[in-house]
């Protein structure tokens, strides 16, 4: 067991340091990861915010009723 951990945790390193070295030296790739993460940041908040919001709206409603 404790094989198979070390061979996750050295791939998992292996990918995050491949890809924090493609965005120190290509600025078109960290461009891109960029937009994607603030793209992402936003349709979360957007979600949260719609998600937040309907429920509280619904309370409201079923006091109202």
């Amino acid at each position: 067991m404790p094989v198979i951990f070390l061979f996750f945790h050295f791939f998992y390193y292996f990918v995050l340091h491949c890809w924090a070295v493609a965005l120190f030296h290509c600025k078109t790739v960290n461009w891109l990861a960029c937009l994607l993460w603030c793209m992402l940041s936003f349709i979360n908040g957007a979600s949260y915010y719609m998600d937040y919001f309907s429920k509280k709206y619904e309370t409201q409603l079923a006091k109202l009723s």
